[in-house]
């Protein structure tokens, strides 16, 4: 079984070779910050907060899986 390390974008270049699990709380910053090379590498992204842009997510990388994690959802999604 692999290990899979989930890590703050900021910390990516400590893991270059390692199976990521990457968060932020800006979409744009994995893009500046991901180079293709990496993207392999990659199990999915989680964004720490519901930016007001997520738009460059849609064509960033077709597959790889987003997660949104938010702190209190009844609030950012109520019913």
């Amino acid at each position: 079984m692999a290990v899979v390390y989930n890590i703050p974008l900021s910390r990516l270049a400590e893991y270059r070779q390692h199976d990521l699990i990457v968060r932020t709380e800006q979409p744009q910053a994995l893009l500046d910050n991901i180079d293709l090379g990496q993207l392999q590498q990659l199990a999915y992204v989680q964004l720490l907060s519901l930016p007001a842009n997520t738009d460059c997510l849609i064509h960033w990388t077709p597959g790889l899986a987003v997660e949104l994690v938010l702190e209190q959802p009844g609030t950012n999604f109520p019913q």
